[in-house]
């Protein structure tokens, strides 16, 4: 069975919408169910991660360590697709909230300082690690303002 082309715009937490057309809401639907379930095993994979790290602490391993491990791995999870003009308004709104949730995410681990706690950027420099992790960043937030600007325009 072929995939939809919207089932693989982002992951996201439930939100609710409201569709007019009738195939536009099914695939909207299938999407927003996919999305709930994903989110789910996603939050129980974090807390059973943190569970876990409770339970074997080492009293070597900085903390912080494991909290940056855990928001990289969070917002790498999200796949967002770029909004479009054809886009209906409630695709254009989970498009919206999955950039906006990989920007916070995002600007999560940057306010952490994350590149200069885990060990895998010291190694490869702090720096260039921030630099880049800012770059995208900022890409994560100029595709929210796109999501936001683009105008509407039905396909033929």
């Amino acid at each position: 069975m072929a995939v939809p082309a919207v089932a693989a715009i982002c992951v996201i937490p439930p939100i609710g919408l409201a569709c007019a057309a009738a195939a536009d809401a099914a695939l909207v639907t299938i999407y927003a169910l996919s999305a709930i379930i994903v989110a789910v095993v996603a939050t129980e994979t974090i807390e059973g991660a943190l569970d876990k790290a409770d339970d074997k602490a080492d009293p070597k391993v900085d903390p912080r360590v494991i909290e940056c491990n855990l928001v990289w791995q969070s917002y790498k999870a999200y796949v967002c697709s770029a909004c479009t003009q054809a886009d209906i308004p409630e695709l254009r709104r989970l498009k919206r909230a999955c950039w906006g949730s990989l920007a916070m995410g995002r600007r999560r681990y940057l306010d952490m300082r994350c590149d200069y706690i885990l060990p895998g950027s010291i190694e490869k420099g702090s720096a260039e690690k921030e630099k880049n992790h800012t770059k995208e960043w900022q890409k994560a937030v100029d595709q929210v303002d796109i999501c936001d600007n683009k105008p509407h325009k039905p396909a033929p």
